[in-house]
């Protein structure tokens, strides 16, 4: 071996060189590195970046995947805002649609409703209010009671027992699960029984009968029923303005001790042929909502 310094050749035991002095203990060997290595080794740097990386190249990279990072996780969250802001834009929707039903179904008139989408006994029948008249006077005559009240007198207005339908008629819409493609709308809808009224008033009739003359028992059990007065003889108290009080109090007897009839079930809307339509109604939840079960077709 050589002195790194002078050159003068030395023993591995000798630790200063005797001929300048230098320290041998720091020699070191320093091979000589051929171009062709160098190349070698950048390419090997290349391949294995955090080897041979300098700082500022590492924190170069490290800002790039970052935002990249930050760019993907804004991509994901526009993607699930857009997701739900149409989701809730559909659900307020098809609310609304559920609403326009109910609207409608205020008129007691179907008829400009497309067929395919009522229930079967609608689709006979999309005019409730000439269906109420049909169902009442049909269920009087079945009860054979309808001659009686004729010749007392007495008729059954169906246009204001149809306006009394409507004011206790009522809807909830009480919960919504939407997806891209489908919404199913949960309501619940209920009303007084209106279809077991000629049944009440049948029934009413045939227990007020008694031994005094059958026209003065017929009109005292109206009167009472009514407007809580007595039948008295030789008054006319079937004028126009004094019948509307005998049905309203009718009513309200009526209602007070009737049934009723609730319902919980669902409106379905949909994609089909591209576009959004109403999928399903569940037929119990009108019947409900008018209060005739009568209307359900076996």
């Amino acid at each position: 071996m050589k002195c790194p310094n002078c050159g003068k050749p030395y023993d591995e035991q000798e630790t200063i060189c005797s001929s300048c002095g230098q320290p041998l203990s720091n020699a070191r060997y320093t091979p000589v590195t051929s171009s062709s290595r160098r190349r070698k080794e950048k390419t090997e740097q290349a391949d294995n970046p955090a080897s041979g990386d300098s700082p500022k190249k590492s924190r170069r990279k490290r800002r790039r995947w970052l935002l990249l990072l930050l760019i993907f996780f804004l991509l994901i969250g526009a993607g699930l805002g857009g997701y739900f802001f149409y989701i809730n834009q559909v659900k307020e929707r098809c609310q609304g649609a559920v609403r326009q039903i109910f609207s409608m179904a205020e008129s007691m008139d179907f008829s400009s409703v497309d067929s395919s989408y009522l229930p079967p006994a609608l689709q006979e029948n999309p005019d409730i209010r000439e269906y109420v008249d049909d169902y009442v006077r049909n269920a009087l005559e079945e009860y054979r009671i309808d001659g009686l009240l004729e010749r007392a007198g007495i008729t059954i207005d169906t246009d204001a027992l149809c306006d009394e339908i409507i004011q206790s008629a009522s809807y909830e819409i009480t919960g919504t699960q939407t997806t891209y493609n489908r919404c199913e709308v949960f309501v619940h809808t209920e009303n007084t029984d209106f279809s077991a009224l000629p049944e009440a008033i049948a029934g009413e009739v045939e227990n007020s009968l008694s031994d005094a003359s059958f026209w003065d028992s017929l009109q005292d059990f109206f009167s009472s029923i009514f407007s809580g007065r007595s039948h008295k003889g030789g008054e006319d108290s079937r004028e126009h303005d004094e019948d509307e009080d005998l049905f309203a109090s009718l009513y309200e007897d009526f209602r007070a001790s009737a049934p009723t009839t609730e319902t919980d079930s669902s409106i379905v809307f949909g994609i089909e042929n591209g576009k959004w339509t109403l999928l399903s109604l569940d037929e119990d939840l009108l019947y409900s909502y008018y209060g005739l079960a009568a209307l359900k077709t076996e």
